[in-house]
């Protein structure tokens, strides 16, 4: 079993759910540390008694959202704009973190968000909506299509990926003939692209840097890519070089623009003895793989009372004391206090 990383949320829950688990805690109690409903809870102690500890972190953790775009696909939607209307002069949007860079100290992207790079490379600038009456346009524009396209699509009797896309041109078609507005100067102010097919694709890719170990290796996306050493990788140790991610899925490594070949290797994929045996020139790097693997320990998880050295002796704590004992003892401390 390899490392099990924790939120500090986590750790609170394992050591309530401890406490539940032991009988030092109901699960009322619980649930109201926790902020959670006391079936959740019991789901939670449920997880605890049969994993352990690292039962309780998101099993969603580590897996891609099931909401989220498919890869590249911010990229083959302008490049598909860029194929049938051609560059824009400016985009108009609002001040979405895809658009521009909301915090002013972030170290990396020059300045600017991989959606803005790309724009700046194929000169289209951006201008972001500042007034309230600017950015609900689009909230309006997208909240009519979104209730109306569903409609469509139930009258449509459409089910599925495929019958959805081949529906969408028809709709829009319609949904425009009807809500556009005639725009005060009519003339198309689109420009050709004029680039290579593969030149648009590198503008369209995600692009990152990143910094070369000693051994010429880097890490990219939860694997260990090892550059091939050359006259010029051996000089690139300390360096920064370009990953650039396309759509699809291709991954190239660069430095100044140069291609540079590579091996990745998976950070969750096993890698036995053999394995280091049968690939003699990657020896160095499977054998590094092996033994960070190697090297995890299974996860541990104390609660609080063992973290504080607690040890319980059998011995009740005394509890409240009643209106009787309070009485005795006043009467005691009058009858020591009374003069003879």
């Amino acid at each position: 079993m390899g490392w099990v990383v924790m939120s500090e949320r986590d750790v609170r829950r394992v050591e309530v759910l401890a406490e539940v688990a032991g009988g030092r805690l109901t699960v009322g109690s619980a649930a109201s540390v926790l902020g959670l409903s006391e079936r959740q809870v019991w789901r939670l102690v449920r997880r605890y008694r049969t994993g352990g500890g690292g039962a309780i972190v998101h099993r969603a953790r580590g897996r891609p959202s099931n909401n989220r775009l498919g890869p590249g696909l911010r990229g083959l939607a302008l490049e598909g704009y860029l194929a049938a209307h051609g560059r824009p002069l400016a985009f108009y949007s609002d001040k979405h973190s895809v658009f521009r860079v909301a915090r002013r100290e972030a170290k990396g992207g020059q300045g600017m968000t991989q959606f803005g790079r790309a724009l700046a490379e194929l000169n289209i600038e951006i201008l972001c909506a500042n007034s309230s009456q600017a950015k609900g346009r689009v909230e309006r524009v997208n909240r009519t299509l979104q209730d109306r396209l569903v409609k469509e699509l139930r009258l449509a009797g459409i089910g599925g990926i495929e019958a959805g896309n081949a529906f969408l041109p028809g709709f829009m078609e319609r949904f425009n003939a009807r809500f556009a507005v005639a725009p005060a100067r009519p003339e198309d102010l689109h420009r050709p692209v004029e680039l290579p097919a593969e030149r648009l694709r590198t503008i369209l890719c995600w692009r990152e840097r990143r910094h070369v170990g000693q051994q010429l290796t880097l890490s990219y996306e939860r694997r260990r890519v090892m550059l091939e050493e050359t006259e010029l990788t051996r000089g690139l140790v300390g360096q920064y070089v370009d990953t650039y991610a396309y759509a699809d899925g291709r991954l190239e490594i660069r430095w100044q623009g140069i291609p540079l070949p590579y091996t990745a290797f998976d950070k969750d994929q096993r890698v036995g003895h053999a394995a280091i045996v049968e690939n003699k020139r990657l020896g160095a790097a499977l054998a590094w793989v092996k033994a960070m693997q190697d090297a995890q320990p299974p996860p541990t998880v104390k609660t609080n009372s063992e973290r504080n050295g607690y040890r319980k002796t059998g011995r009740k704590p005394p509890g409240r004391k009643g209106f009787v004992d309070k009485r005795a003892e006043a009467r005691a401390g009058a009858g020591l206090n009374r003069p003879r």
